[in-house]
Formats: structure tokens, C-alpha cells, sequence
């Protein structure tokens, strides 16, 4: 799920940042300062990117640990 939506935001935010590109036409000035905001935006999305998979990969683990708990318990009491 973490991936899904990882991959979701990655390319609303490459979508938005070509499309700033675009908009700057054709003047020379304008489309530079469009290209190095597109640059930053598709950065800053790789970065949101990386941390969504890696709170996704967290919480995951999470559940793993809480439910190897819980199998422990239950082992436990059926050991003695």
C-alpha cells in the first residue's frame, strides 16, 4: 500500500513539474527558472517518495513484531 501511494504521489508531482515547464513558454528566462523549480519539485518528490515506502516499511514491521508477541504468548502456554 505504501508503495502504491508512494508511486501515486511520485507522479502527480513529475506531472505538475513538466507541466510548470510548459507553461513558461517559450521565453528563455522564464522556462531556465521553470526547469530548475522542475528539478527541485521532482527531488523533493523522490525524497516524499522514499519516506513514504519507508514509514510503510515501519509500520509493517511493527505489526510483524506485535504479532511474533503474540505467537509467543500463545506458544508460551500451550509449552507449560
Amino acid at each position: 500500500e505504501a508503495k502504491k501511494i508512494s508511486d501515486q504521489t511520485k507522479t502527480l508531482r513529475y506531472e505538475q513539474a513538466d507541466k510548470l515547464v510548459g507553461e513558461a513558454g517559450s521565453n528563455f528566462l522564464k522556462k531556465k527558472a521553470a526547469e530548475v523549480a522542475a528539478k527541485k519539485l521532482r527531488k523533493e518528490s523522490d525524497k516524499k517518495a522514499e519516506d513514504i515506502i519507508a514509514e510503510g516499511d515501519k509500520k509493517a514491521q511493527n505489526v510483524l513484531d506485535k504479532a511474533e508477541k503474540e505467537a509467543d504468548k500463545i506458544r508460551a502456554k500451550f509449552q507449560d
